[in-house]
């Protein structure tokens, strides 16, 4: 089956202009490019006044915490954005390797119980991905956080025994396709190992030559002071990624310095940046609480909460007006709280801000998670904007089901094209950041680009927004509508 789109402004995503000229693919893949108006193709798509780029890679999916590449194949909502393949595994959480067959570390965002677990390790889950035929392609990193939670239970460093078990269960899911590992903000600073874990975690990411990546945590005064434990890794020679980088701009002053960091760290090693264009930010449980509660026992934190030093805490963290900003993003075992605005909750109740989030977590029993709505300003985008900055959305299957405030968390990939055309910078320059970019910081071989014998990843964009998506040759969304048919795939490490 063969497949023409012509007449189109091809943007390549190599950060290269515009050229005129038609695009062929046959299969999979894309055999020609050039003048070919000779050539009779099986179809042929009309894409004159139109762009034609290469698929947009999510650089932070949370399609995986939520699931719904299980409940939602098609996986429309990530189509419709033009999205070709979702980047997951981050944070430190990752659908495999399972040790015990439990995705309890998913517990924030989704009902996993209700899930038939047949896979352990990561080839089995690639395996499984690859049958069931998804809306986008999938690759993940392994999460770190996942894998000890199974090993230790406790907030601890662990053992050298436990360190080296964790070690080779790491090694070989890298070796199976993993794209690298991913670490929570804790662990990147080392703060929550013991000496001889981070021996190991350092010999191991040398080892396998693999990349690192990270999450930027939420609510620190000093952003800069976190990337500059992640910034470190590199000057190892670790390529590394900082996920959720828009956490860097609580100022001008932050944000220069957050940069100058990422910039140093270039001269020694590869550093990538990943950062969402909407005015929203994820939080988990842990992000809300005060740092002196732990967040592993739900009947501890409601009682918690309740007591003095809380109380005042939460009070200064979250007046009022700031939690007007707050939405329930997920509370898998209260369905009803999804989508509520937690100011509009406590009013309605008649609760203080302690009592407010006391009674969400006794009713959520703990299992929740946040969206912040937030303010943009010119630090953010002096990050969004960098060359070395990827961009990720919020969007997973059936996103628009939710609630209205879930419909605000779409699109983030054409706001992204709208503000960089707002912002001055060529369509060129944007299709590499949403392309090019991720390809190479996550090893992702022949993708990215509009390349002969690259795979046929492609959106066509009308008025900058994707009015065709193809995925592996297949046509996915057809004049902004969604196909059928579905060409996603398991991408595993340089393949």
């Amino acid at each position: 089956m063969s497949l023409l789109i012509k007449g189109g402004d091809i943007v390549d995503g190599s950060g290269g202009p515009p050229r005129k000229g038609d695009v062929l693919i046959a299969a999979d893949r894309i055999v020609a490019i050039g003048n070919l108006a000779s050539y009779k193709a099986d179809r042929t798509i009309s894409a004159n006044g139109m762009f034609i780029a290469p698929g947009f890679i999510d650089m932070a999916s949370g399609a995986d915490k939520r699931l719904s590449f299980f409940s939602d194949r098609s996986e429309a909502d990530l189509l419709l954005e033009g999205i070709t393949t979702a980047i997951c595994g981050t944070g430190g959480v990752s659908l495999a390797p399972l040790m015990y067959g439990s995705l309890e570390s998913l517990s924030p965002w989704s009902k996993w119980e209700s899930i038939n677990i047949n896979w352990h390790s990561v080839s089995d889950l690639l395996s499984i991905i690859d049958s069931s035929r998804l809306g986008v392609n999938f690759a993940s990193f392994v999460g770190y956080g996942t894998i000890k939670n199974s090993l230790s239970k406790k907030r601890r460093g662990l053992s050298k025994s436990e360190a080296s078990i964790m070690s080779n269960i790491l090694s070989q899911a890298i070796r199976e396709g993993a794209l690298g590992i991913s670490v929570s903000a804790d662990d990147s600073a080392g703060a929550d190992m013991s000496p001889d874990e981070l021996k190991s975690f350092e010999t191991l990411l040398k080892e396998e030559k693999t990349i690192l990546t990270a999450d930027m945590p939420f609510g620190m005064k000093r952003p800069s002071e976190s990337i500059e434990s992640m910034v470190k890794w590199t000057r190892e020679g670790i390529p590394t990624i900082i996920h959720h980088l828009s956490r860097a701009a609580i100022s001008e002053k932050e944000a220069s310095i957050s940069l100058q960091l990422i910039d140093n760290a270039l001269v020694s090693a590869r550093i990538t940046g990943s950062a969402c264009p909407l005015p929203i930010e994820e939080l988990r449980l842990k992000d809300i609480l005060p740092e002196f509660i732990e967040d592993s026992n739900p009947q501890e934190i409601v009682a918690d909460l309740l007591k003095k030093r809380a109380v005042t805490a939460m009070e200064k963290n979250w007046p009022k007006e700031k939690m007007s900003a707050l939405w329930i993003a997920d509370s898998p075992k209260a369905d009803f709280l999804i989508g509520k605005n937690v100011a509009e909750f406590a009013d309605n109740r008649e609760l203080e801000t302690a009592e407010c989030f006391s009674k969400l977590v006794d009713i959520s029993g703990g299992r929740i998670s946040f969206y912040l709505e937030t303010e943009r300003g010119k630090s953010f985008n002096q990050i969004l904007f960098h060359p070395r900055v990827a961009i990720e959305s919020m969007a997973y299957g059936s996103i628009g089901n939710r609630s209205i405030f879930h419909q605000k968390i779409m699109n983030a990939f054409p706001e992204f094209i709208d503000a960089a055309n707002k912002e001055g910078l060529s369509i060129e320059k944007t299709v590499a950041k949403m392309t090019s970019l991720p390809a190479s910081a996550c090893g992702i071989e022949k993708r990215g680009l509009i390349k002969e014998g690259f795979s046929a990843d492609i959106v066509v964009l009308k008025d900058r927004r994707p009015e065709w998506v193809i995925v592996n040759g297949i046509e996915s969304v057809k004049e902004r509508v969604i196909g059928s048919e579905r060409g996603g795939r398991a991408i595993k490490r340089n393949v």
